[in-house]
């Protein structure tokens, strides 16, 4: 795809869509507000890039316009860390529903998890079930169990309490995020 077109369909569509007219200021006005996985990679992001997997829908926080489908490698695009950081927890969940999907073994490692991901998970309310307490109790563990760098030095009960938390909390939220269920 040449620059020019990138130009015409990426930049032109937010500028248009947004109610500044200057690329630095109309970005900031931009948020995520859904997320699917196309697996077979058929859909083409408003830019023209065709065969994206991962399908965003932005919405303009000050005039309410939507903007889908649109691509993570286009809303890297507008240079927002907030942004960058969001796609990338996204992208870390379809991960790990796919690796489940496949009957992979899932621990809380670098594969699936990050930090970030953990910490977006309890701002979510991911963990506990609706339980305060138990949500920051699940989420220290996980947390916890992340960090250890030899994972073969676990308790069969800190295995058995790990693969209870993914399965009943992360993995039922992030299939309600991911609309999943559909």
């Amino acid at each position: 795809m040449s620059s020019e077109s990138y130009k015409r369909n990426l930049i032109g569509r937010v500028i248009a869509e947004s109610d500044s007219k200057e690329w630095a200021m109309a970005v900031q006005e931009w948020d995520i507000t859904d997320c699917y996985e196309d697996e077979q990679a058929e859909s083409s992001c408003v830019c023209g890039h065709e065969r994206i997997r991962y399908c965003f829908t932005i919405t303009n926080r000050k005039n309410g316009n939507v903007i889908h489908p649109i691509g993570s490698e286009c809303i890297k695009k507008f240079g927002r860390v907030d942004l960058r950081e969001e796609i990338l927890v996204h992208e870390k969940m379809f991960k790990l529903i796919d690796a489940q999907k496949r009957g992979e073994y899932i621990e809380f490692d670098s594969r699936f998890f990050s930090r970030k991901v953990l910490k977006y998970l309890y701002e979510q309310k991911a963990f506990g079930n609706g339980d305060e307490w138990e949500a920051e109790r699940e989420y220290k563990f996980a947390l916890d169990m992340f960090n250890k760098r030899d994972k073969s030095l676990l308790t069969e009960r800190q295995e058995r309490r790990a693969r209870g938390i993914i399965a009943y909390s992360i993995k039922p939220f992030i299939a309600r995020k991911l609309h999943l269920n559909r």
